[in-house]
């Protein structure tokens, strides 16, 4: 923002700008002589268009964090907000007012206001983030203010950024003085050194900021010691002088401030194959190191934290337990959710196993992610791994990503509606056609207030004592106290082994309509009648030494319908691939499974595929991938995963492949799944979707989800 004071000028603005959803108000104003006479908006930087994406078969490079990574500064936090300017100058006693308001927290995890010398920079004014000159122009180090290194004030909301200005012979001492409070000017907000905000360090040239949680407001007041020692106005000097500045002196100041942001999406991955060996099955040991988040919000939201990994044995009998493990500023680590991969009757057999935990996190903390294994009993000579593959030729050699993602989401109002249960369910004599509420502990309520989208997550070890019955589990949902209705469902393989839990993850979407309420709930039974004793089971464990079973979990994430739009296609048709090559990739469904997403402004997705994959062939694995083209450019693998089928046939894996990636504004997105077998299969075929349900008849959804987010 720049303002200029010249004597016998007059003149009246009004600017109203809209800028990326931020509404700029400026008063009209008439101003005396001498007199401020405009506020303007600093420019915005160009947004430039990155070229079409090369081909390639290796998940493309982007800009997701792995950690709170603040981006800035700008003129508006993503999802807008609304800037009103007080009447008054910076030059005069009282200051100029903003006023800040219209957040939208589902945009940010973290946001911070604060001085932006680069957006002074950008616009040309190259003497800093202030300045304050009396000769018409702001072109020297004196003239353009720094930040003081001595802050006294910065609890009760203060910052000062000093400098000096020559006239007429004479070096008066200058500054700034900034303060943020509530929008009521009452309560002060305290800021914070730039470099020292917990987890990110801003740049140091923003001295000192504002953590913004809700509406606020800024005064800005340019001083001077016309007297030594005594601050003061400028403009009261400046009148002063009557005529004795001439004809050219002009007071002029300056002011850029500006937002930085930390997005709400954050992923980790790692295409490496990890093994254990001799694990104790007691003791849970860290995968990698390289494969951890760092968050660090802003103000009070839920994590939704969610593990994607191949899991395997080389040694039947042993089962992969996978956790995440949470440690708050640096404390111990603690598991907020564990699965266990199933390896009891069948060797190289991947799971594409997922976990997905859903955790509180509060402003000022650091929180750090992990992924943790072990097996599920002492495995003395055996081996556990994590991570199938590698792709054989022509594609280059990558092993199935591990990958560790987080979702937040403001905790007020609700974005995320999620209920879990660390019990063990069993079902006996299911007639395989009667779905039966799992347990209504599980359920989850959603009064929607807007118009949007559920994304809807169901997570739990499925298994069996009974070789030969698959678990059958679905997401139902009344509508307004409605009868429940069938939202997606997925089918766990048991046909060739028992007590061999699949971490089964079912994703599903619903669209929301305003003023209605939802009931979600989550339901099981067998893919056939089961004999009188014939059981199936839900949750495993428990971990050794406690009672401790891992947790079935049912989550909602609601989006707006417009800020943070959901992206899905479904299809229930059972697919078969016959006599794959093993190496090359062939999309499932060109017609009925692509998504195509073309921003108007950057953001993330996180992708999620779900299907059910099986073999009619034992000894062939089903591997599955998301790829993308950019702008009709060449297709390019996000991520895959490898479902097993070594030992059993007609044994579906319910599977889950995410992946995350940046969009940029104007490009033109479609996303598509692709399959094969891991090696050459002859004259072999392998499946997707399983079923049919006996009424209505029904193959369990294929669908590729897409969750918009900043």
């Amino acid at each position: 923002m720049w303002s200029v004071v010249g004597r016998g000028l007059t003149v009246a603005v009004i600017a109203v700008a809209t800028l990326l959803g931020l509404t700029l108000v400026v008063p009209a104003m008439v101003n005396p002589t001498p007199g401020p006479h405009s506020n303007l908006p600093a420019a915005t930087p160009a947004t430039t268009s990155s070229p079409a994406t090369p081909t390639t078969q290796l998940p493309p490079k982007s800009a997701v964090t792995t950690s709170s990574v603040a981006i800035g500064p700008l003129l508006l936090p993503p999802g807008g907000a609304t800037l009103v300017q007080g009447p008054n100058n910076m030059v005069v006693a009282a200051g100029r007012d903003w006023t800040f308001t219209g957040f939208d927290q589902t945009q940010v995890s973290a946001l911070w206001w604060g001085p932006a010398p680069a957006l002074a920079v950008a616009a040309g004014r190259t003497f800093g983030a202030a300045g304050l000159a009396a000769d018409g122009t702001i072109d020297t180090a004196g003239e353009g203010l720094t930040f003081s290194p001595s802050q006294p004030d910065l609890a009760i909301g203060k910052e000062y950024w000093t400098g000096s200005f020559a006239f007429n012979g004479t070096t008066y001492q200058s500054r700034l003085v900034v303060t943020v409070t509530n929008t009521a000017g009452t309560t002060p907000i305290p800021l914070v050194l730039a470099t020292t905000v917990p987890g990110i360090g801003l740049p140091s040239a923003a001295g000192a900021v504002a953590p913004v949680s809700t509406d606020f407001k800024v005064n800005l007041k340019m001083q001077m010691q016309a007297t030594p020692s005594v601050w003061s106005d400028p403009v009261t000097w400046y009148d002063a002088l009557g005529t004795a500045h001439g004809a050219g002196g002009t007071l002029m100041s300056s002011f850029d401030g500006g937002f930085w942001y930390v997005g709400t999406s954050f992923t980790v991955a790692k295409t490496a194959q990890y093994s254990l060996a001799n694990s104790d099955g007691a003791t849970w040991q860290e995968i990698d190191p390289a494969v951890r988040l760092s968050v660090a919000p802003g103000f009070a939201q839920a994590a939704v934290v969610g593990g994607n990994i191949d899991l395997w044995t080389a040694n039947a009998g042993y089962n992969q337990d996978v956790g995440i493990f949470m440690s708050d500023n640096g404390g111990a680590d603690s598991l907020i959710a564990w699965k266990e991969s199933g390896g009891f009757a069948g060797t190289f057999s991947p799971n594409a196993a997922f976990v997905q935990a859903v955790t509180a996190v509060a402003s000022g903390h650091i929180y750090i992610f992990k992924l943790e294994w072990k097996t599920n009993k002492p495995a003395s000579g055996a081996t556990i791994f994590a991570g199938a593959g590698p792709l054989p030729a022509p594609n280059p050699p990558a092993i199935s990503p591990v990958r560790l993602t987080a979702k937040l989401a403001p905790a007020s109002p609700t974005a995320v509606y999620d209920s879990s249960i660390a019990m063990q369910h069993s079902l006996t004599h299911s007639d395989g056609a009667t779905w039966q509420e799992l347990d209504p502990a599980l359920r989850v309520t959603v009064a929607a207030t807007a118009a949007g989208s559920a994304v809807l997550g169901a997570n739990v070890d499925l298994w069996t004592a009974t070789a030969g019955l698959n678990q059958d589990v679905a997401i139902f949902v009344s509508d307004n106290a409605g009868a429940d209705q069938l939202v997606g469902w997925k089918e766990s393989g048991g046909f060739a082994g028992t007590f061999s839990p699949n971490a089964a993850y079912l994703q599903s979407v619903l669209s929301l309509v305003s003023g209605h309420s939802y009931v979600f709930k989550l339901m099981w039974k067998t893919n056939k009648p089961a004999g009188t004793t014939d059981t199936i089971f839900a949750g495993a464990g428990p971990l050794p030494g406690t009672t401790q079973i891992s947790p079935t979990r049912l989550t909602a994430i609601v989006l707006p319908a417009a800020a943070n739009p959901s992206y899905t296609a479904v299809a229930n048709t059972q697919y078969t691939l016959a006599s794959s090559d093993g190496a090359t990739w062939v999309e499932i469904d060109p017609t009925n499974l692509r998504v195509t997403v073309a921003p108007v402004a950057p953001t993330s997705v996180i992708a999620g595929v779900n299907l059910d994959l099986w073999t009619a062939n034992a000894g062939y694995n089903q591997d599955v991938a998301l790829f993308v083209s950019d702008n009709g450019g060449a297709d390019q693998l996000l991520g895959w995963k490898e479902s097993g089928g070594f030992a059993g046939t007609f044994s579906p894996n319910a599977a889950f492949l995410q992946a995350m990636m940046d969009l940029t504004a104007g490009h033109s997105y479609v996303f598509k799944i692709k399959w094969k077998t891991n090696k050459p299969a002859g004259g072999a075929t392998i499946f997707a979707g399983a079923g049919p349900l006996p009424s209505p008849v029904q193959i369990s959804p294929t669908r590729l989800t897409l969750l918009s987010t900043t």
